[in-house]
């Protein structure tokens, strides 16, 4: 337990939820509250796994910036846009780093590549 939510009590838990996981931990995803940013993020990019810093640019360059207006003007409509965005981000934009697919597509192959693939998934109906 932690008084305060911060990004150093994020590294210090990741620290000591690594030094006691019997496996390798192959990602790390987050709500992107300000205790996983800053030193967590910094920590988990010095690792090698910069995804979480990468999603929060990517965020701010492709979403962000766009309706930096509606922050101020209209925060409810921003959210319904932002839930949008997220939803098509993780369901249809393609990520280099998945080989060029989404990442529903990539979860789905990944967990189900002994199985026969289908192309009919929630996402194409």
């Amino acid at each position: 337990m932690y008084s305060n939510l911060s990004s150093r009590n994020g590294r210090d838990l990741w620290s000591k939820f690594k030094a006691i996981t019997p496996f390798k931990i192959r990602g790390v995803q987050t709500d992107n509250g300000s205790e996983f940013l800053w030193e967590f993020a910094t920590e988990l990019e010095r690792e090698g796994n910069g995804y979480v810093e990468r999603f929060n640019r990517t965020l701010e360059e492709e979403f962000i910036e766009y309706r930096e207006w509606m922050l101020k003007d209209d925060l409810e409509e921003f959210n319904r846009e932002l839930m949008r965005y997220l939803i098509w981000y993780n369901t249809e934009r393609v990520h280099s780093g998945l080989g060029n697919v989404s990442p529903l597509e990539w979860i789905c192959y990944k967990f189900y590549e002994n199985s026969p693939q289908s192309k009919i998934i929630w996402t194409y109906t």
